[in-house]
């Protein structure tokens, strides 16, 4: 069964904002201030998301680019689902709920009276502040799956430059999340607070046997403790070091390379037709050409080449014998063709 606050399109209430005294109640004017507070602070925080949206585009160019050639790795099939989360993210559409909802906020004809949403309003805002921070929660954890088949592909030396750059992308990614994920649970922890201070309705809003939890910490621990994390990735990320790595492949590589270049040395010296320290120093090397010339010298060498072969293949061939039946068919073509040439 699925979730009410995990559906793509939940139908949004009426827009309506009730009128209250703040004289009958102190507690009223100190929500009042909290609401706007935390309107205001969650404008801003969604409003300065450049970084993640730069972060976004280096990730869609990424998927592009390497598409054919990396498909099948795990590291990119994760980077695949961040990029869904992040969409996902961006399809609720948080920052115009808001907006809508501080438009709601006002204050009425005299300096006690004060407008503020309905219940509806405020549990139509709750649950879409909950499926955005599970899909910063979602995008967090899969940031931690492709850094560590990164860490586990470079460790052998595949693909090091774009292992390398994965490990960068996600952990800037990981950073933003997660600290956006914090941000929205203790915002909404202080939103639902106020819910006691609004007036109930008499129609309801929330489908049956759906309830609003007071706070999203459950979500949250894995990102606020790493113990919280399974442990064969804690391991993984606790035993892996990039510059071990690091040293290790220049090692490596280090020693592969001397070890390819001593056979090819004394290969070459062994197998070398002209060794140019036995030569006297008069003497003339020729004049260096173009490739236009040497190019043209290898087709004429060829074409020469063929007329040898058919000279030699003539040779070979033995004359055809002449005989007398052969001697009158071509004396009778040849009268014919007089005869032709008389007439016209």
């Amino acid at each position: 069964m699925e979730e009410f606050w995990n559906r793509n399109t939940i139908p949004a209430p009426a827009t309506i904002s009730l009128l209250y005294n703040l004289k009958k109640k102190d507690e009223l004017r100190k929500s009042y201030d909290v609401i706007l507070d935390v309107i205001e602070k969650s404008i801003e925080i969604l409003s300065e998301d450049s970084c993640l949206a730069s972060e976004m585009y280096i990730l869609g160019r990424i998927l592009y680019r390497l598409q054919n050639q990396m498909k099948r790795e795990k590291n990119f099939q994760a980077l695949k689902q961040i990029q869904k989360c992040i969409n996902n993210f961006n399809g609720l559409k948080l920052k115009g709920i808001f907006q809508n909802f501080k438009e709601c906020i006002y204050s009425g004809s005299n300096a006690n009276e004060v407008h503020l949403p309905s219940k509806h309003m405020f549990q139509y805002l709750l649950t879409r502040m909950m499926g955005a921070v599970r899909v910063l929660i979602q995008a967090s954890s899969q940031c931690e799956r492709c850094y560590i088949h990164s860490l586990q592909r470079l460790h052998p030396g595949h693909f090091i430059l774009k292992n390398l750059m994965f490990c960068g992308l996600t952990a800037r990614i990981w950073v933003l999340t997660r600290a956006l994920a914090l941000q929205l649970s203790n915002l909404y922890k202080q939103l639902h607070d106020q819910l006691i201070n609004i007036h109930n309705q008499p129609t309801q809003w929330l489908p049956t046997g759906v309830d609003i939890p007071k706070t999203l910490d459950k979500w949250v621990e894995k990102i606020c403790d790493p113990s919280k994390l399974p442990s064969s990735t804690r391991t993984n990320v606790e035993n892996m070091d990039i510059d071990d790595i690091i040293d290790r492949m220049e090692k490596k590589f280090g020693e592969d390379s001397k070890k390819e270049e001593t056979p090819l040395n004394e290969a070459t010296q062994k197998n070398s037709k002209l060794n140019l320290h036995l030569l006297p120093e008069n003497t003339d090397l020729g004049v260096a050409i173009s490739r236009k010339m040497a190019e043209r010298g290898a087709v004429k060498v060829k074409g020469n080449k063929r007329k040898k072969d058919m000279q030699i293949h003539m040779t070979h061939v033995k004359p055809a014998k002449v005989t007398k039946s052969s001697k009158t068919d071509v004396t009778n073509k040849s009268k014919k063709k007089t005869q032709k040439t008389v007439k016209r």
